[in-house]
């Protein structure tokens, strides 16, 4: 099996579902997402999404969030460079 290309997705705010992170990152994500609530007292949570086709779906992933909101708070995501196992 291929390593996953993933992709971590910020700015999310607190209760964020999964279903709302999946529209966000489109239909190319190869798994479902994973939400974590950020440590402290902040409205802020985190994804976690993994693309198998090649680095360039997940490039435009990235881009693509990049340019978003998401209930008023600005994503930002990264491609993570080191192979996922």
């Amino acid at each position: 099996m291929k390593n996953p290309y993933r992709v971590l997705v910020f700015g999310l705010p607190r209760g964020t579902t999964l279903d709302e992170v999946s529209v966000l990152v489109g239909a190319s994500a190869a798994s479902h997402p994973i939400v974590v609530d950020m440590p402290g007292n902040n409205d802020q949570s985190m994804a976690v999404v993994d693309f198998f086709e090649d680095t360039s779906v997940a490039r435009r992933a990235v881009d693509r969030i990049g340019r978003q909101t998401h209930q008023g708070h600005p994503l930002k995501a990264w491609l993570c460079v080191l192979p996922w196992h």
